[in-house]
């Protein structure tokens, strides 16, 4: 799931109700952990994954709809749905790009978008915090391309949570999440991740405390300081956010 919340004071605590198990080819197993809001914060999106591949958003802003981008070239869309009782609204997509035809286009063709370019709503529930939240998993090794958006956009704006598969010189294989205020500010993961594991990432925009935060699996894994307001991509087309 993806939600998108206007707070930054949301606390995250392990589920004591959901044990976090996925069954698809194989069974891959985590610590569940569920947000708890600590002071009152509106989850304004909110990404239900449907049986049918598509996708609603339940959160409160219902003016952000989602647009299912499939492969325009005939040939099967390079993502799937599974049912799983365990994940929230009860199902799961799987992104199967085939990162060999990355330069053909394929791999732009098959995502979920939602524009928000028309949405002032949106971009002032934000600029004054936001808190972002999702689960991601890196199957296979993507040597081709050294950074995937899981969930973003960003174009001299923006922001988003990527995972990279590029040697930073410490790590191979890392998390990060990135804001553009006051120039980008990306918060890496000081730890490696491991192919084929579940994560449980959040990032947090703190606007007053002039922090981003990022947590995975429950835990505080780094903050970078911010440099002012977030600023959102001068390119109309570009103020979108783009899940997978």
């Amino acid at each position: 799931t993806v939600t998108i919340t206007d707070t930054d004071g949301d606390k995250m605590v392990k589920s004591t109700t959901k044990p976090f198990e996925t069954v698809r080819n194989y069974i891959k197993t985590m610590e569940a952990f569920q947000v708890v809001p600590e002071v009152g914060g509106e989850v304004i999106f909110d990404a239900q994954f449907n049986a049918d591949g598509s996708a609603t958003n339940v959160g409160s802003m219902s003016e952000l709809t989602i647009t299912r981008r499939t492969n325009s070239t005939g040939q099967t869309p390079l993502m799937s749905t599974y049912a799983n009782q365990f994940y929230p609204h009860n199902n799961m997509v799987a992104f199967t790009h085939d990162i060999s035809k990355y330069s053909s286009g394929q791999v732009y063709n098959s995502f979920y978008d939602i524009d928000y370019s028309s949405s002032d709503t949106f971009k002032n529930a934000l600029a004054d915090g936001y808190t972002v939240e999702t689960v991601i998993m890196l199957e296979k090794s993507t040597a081709t391309i050294a950074e995937l958006k899981a969930i973003g956009a960003t174009e001299s704006g923006g922001f988003c949570i990527s995972a990279h598969n590029k040697n930073n010189g410490t790590h191979t294989r890392y998390i990060s999440f990135t804001n553009h205020a006051g120039g980008y500010k990306v918060a890496y993961s000081t730890k490696a991740i491991e192919l084929g594991k579940y994560y449980h990432v959040v990032g947090v925009f703190d606007y007053d405390a002039q922090k981003a935060h990022l947590y995975i699996n429950g835990e505080l894994n780094q903050s970078v300081e911010l440099g002012g307001a977030m600023r959102w991509p001068s390119n109309v087309d570009a103020q979108r956010i783009v899940i997978g």
